[in-house]
């Protein structure tokens, strides 16, 4: 099975008449308002990954998760990460879309979506896909420079 492309984004349409995907927002970084007590950033995002046969005439699945680490590497998800099957019997191609309600606030700085798939009993790397969480600056706390 081979992993095409993964990307993070606010939404995903399909055409039905073409069964191409339109992605919505694509996300690089997002900024949120708030103080020192954020927890939890709601907003409604998704992961959208797609997926070939590695041969085009043998059918192929894995189990795939998705764990979410934090700027200072705690893996925010780690007792209970999205997990969800890339099944190939059927079709050669399939796309995945994780649908997030939000994210769990771990600081600012880069977040990384770490997709692995299982093969035995161990769980390898696939991709990791980065985004930017960042604090906006309000007019009472803004940093100006003098020369």
């Amino acid at each position: 099975m081979e992993h095409l492309w993964s990307v993070i984004c606010r939404f995903s349409m399909v055409n039905q008449e073409s069964r191409n995907i339109s992605l919505i927002e694509v996300l690089e970084q997002v900024a949120f308002d708030g103080d020192a007590g954020v927890t939890r950033l709601n907003f409604p995002f998704e992961l959208v990954s797609m997926w070939w046969r590695t041969d085009l005439d043998c059918g192929e699945r894995a189990r795939m998760r998705v764990l979410v680490q934090a700027p200072d590497g705690n893996v925010l998800n780690q007792d209970n990460p999205m997990e969800f099957e890339v099944d190939l019997e059927q079709y050669p191609k399939l796309r995945v879309n994780a649908r997030f309600s939000g994210l769990p606030f771990g600081g600012t700085g880069i977040y990384r979506f770490i997709l692995q798939a299982q093969t035995d009993d161990q769980w390898k790397e696939i991709t990791v896909i980065p985004l930017e969480v960042t604090r906006r600056q309000t007019s009472s706390d803004r940093v100006e420079l003098q020369s």
